[in-house]
């Protein structure tokens, strides 16, 4: 983002990433609070089932760092993109009930 203002004026800054094998920790942090999101893939050789899964999770952790409440909103979005070998297939989504 080149004009964070314009874009997206409450978000926070990036200060850390941990890329590690099955998980990817960003860390967000702005005035008195922080925000942690966990990338999980559960991509274990041992349970083929489990590897063939096109599933990641994602966990939102918030921390306050001046003991005071705070009020936070996360928006999260994703691209089907990583679904589709070509632009051009179609995806199709629907909401679990």
């Amino acid at each position: 983002m080149s004009d964070k203002q314009t874009y997206c004026p409450d978000a926070l800054e990036q200060y850390n990433v941990e890329v590690r094998a099955t998980t990817t920790l960003y860390q967000f942090r702005e005035g008195k609070v922080e925000l942690d999101v966990l990338f999980l893939t559960p991509a274990l050789l041992k349970d083929i089932e489990l590897l063939s899964l096109p599933i990641t999770f994602i966990e939102f952790t918030v921390r306050n760092l001046d003991s005071k409440p705070h009020t936070v909103e996360i928006y999260y979005d994703n691209s089907a993109d990583p679904t589709v070998n070509k632009e051009s297939e179609e995806v199709t989504w629907e909401k679990h009930r």
